[in-house]
């Protein structure tokens, strides 16, 4: 992923590209997931019409993860069950997919959340990238 942001970055040099870009990127291959919350040049913004810049794009993008035994709709709302001792899946969102929030953690800008399955169980780490 570090090598693929990289390219990214090369290529948006070569074409003189230097105003923020916000990248959510997930890949998985059904037994390992990952999810990327970047930004290049956060922070760079077209001057010459300041008003056309859109409020969206002055916030970092978010990412979020979960784990549980089985998203769906229980007892009449939609959430993850399970808890995480009895987790066997992830979901990973740009933004919690429930009304209760409390079972989502959010990635930290510049990061990468990695999910792989540890026999049926899955295991999450994050972890930083260049920015």
């Amino acid at each position: 992923m570090q090598r693929t942001l990289a390219i990214i970055r090369d290529v948006r040099a070569k074409h003189g590209i230097a105003i923020a870009s916000s990248v959510n990127l997930f890949i998985t291959n059904g037994r390992e997931a990952i999810g990327v919350r970047y930004c290049f040049d956060y922070g760079c913004y077209r001057t010459e019409r300041p008003e056309q810049v859109h409020e969206a794009d002055l916030s970092f993008l978010s990412l979020w993860y979960t784990t549980g035994r089985a998203f769906g709709l229980h007892e009449g709302e939609w959430k993850m069950v399970g808890g995480e001792h009895a987790a066997d899946s992830m979901i990973i969102a740009s933004e919690p997919l429930t009304v209760d929030t409390a079972s989502w953690l959010e990635v930290p800008e510049y990061s990468a959340v990695y999910g792989s399955l540890l026999g049926d169980r899955p295991v999450v780490e994050v972890y930083p990238l260049a920015s």
